[in-house]
């Protein structure tokens, strides 16, 4: 997304470096362009000044999305447009342009303009892409099967087929990973006996009848 400068109603020699970087934007771009309109005239230029810069730049956005994004309805409604100032907004519609009113202030419209935007510029360049040689070459070596209809005429539906080896691969690694967590919880199982009995070894219980509390000595014999 590039915000380039603004650019006034002057001739083309006129204009001074940081104009120029506009126009060069709009020439060589390929991209959306975006033209805002202040509906309520409060940036000091009328609608048909705005509208006449419009049609002065106007060659820049040949084959170009475009989109006039109607500022400031918050300020003056789009109702309180005057027969003349709809005229001039239509001529921009008659130059390919879509209109649509926004407010940045209070956000209205302004998702309505992005989605616009977008719409265009995706159908640019899908269109771009089809018309390319390249997608021809390659629609030519496609080829789309579908199976031939069932006896009742009704579309044939193919089950999902699983080849045999790969069944087997399956029920392999399930056999697999079940014998390594037996043997992971075998040797678990051992280590924890080992730390018990340990435990057994190297410790007296205070008292001594505790010690045949499961019905045989727990550390006695050990110690």
């Amino acid at each position: 997304v590039i915000d380039p400068p603004g650019v006034l109603k002057k001739p083309l020699e006129e204009r001074n470096t940081i104009e120029m970087q506009s126009i060069t934007a709009l020439a060589h771009l390929q991209c959306c362009v975006l033209y805002v309109l202040d509906i309520s005239e409060e940036c000091g230029h009328s609608i048909a000044e705005q509208v006449a810069l419009f049609d002065q730049i106007k060659p820049l956005f040949a084959s170009k999305p475009l989109v006039v994004a109607v500022n400031k309805t918050d300020a003056r409604d789009p109702s309180d447009l005057t027969p003349p100032e709809e005229a001039l907004l239509q001529t921009m519609r008659d130059a390919g342009a879509h209109v649509v009113f926004m407010s940045t202030f209070t956000e209205q419209g302004v998702q309505q303009v992005k989605q616009t935007a977008c719409d265009l510029l995706l159908a640019q360049r899908v269109e771009a892409k089809l018309q390319s040689s390249r997608v021809e070459s390659v629609i030519g070596r496609i080829r789309v099967a579908e199976p031939p209809p069932s006896a009742d005429g009704a579309p044939a539906r193919r089950q999902t087929f699983v080849p045999a080896s790969v069944l087997a691969a399956r029920a392999a690694g399930k056999a697999a990973g079940a014998a390594a967590g037996a043997a992971a919880g075998a040797a678990r199982s051992f280590r924890i006996g080992m730390a018990l009995s340990a435990a057994c070894r190297s410790s007296e219980l205070s008292n001594a009848k505790w010690r045949y509390a499961f019905g045989f000595p727990l550390a006695a014999p050990w110690s």
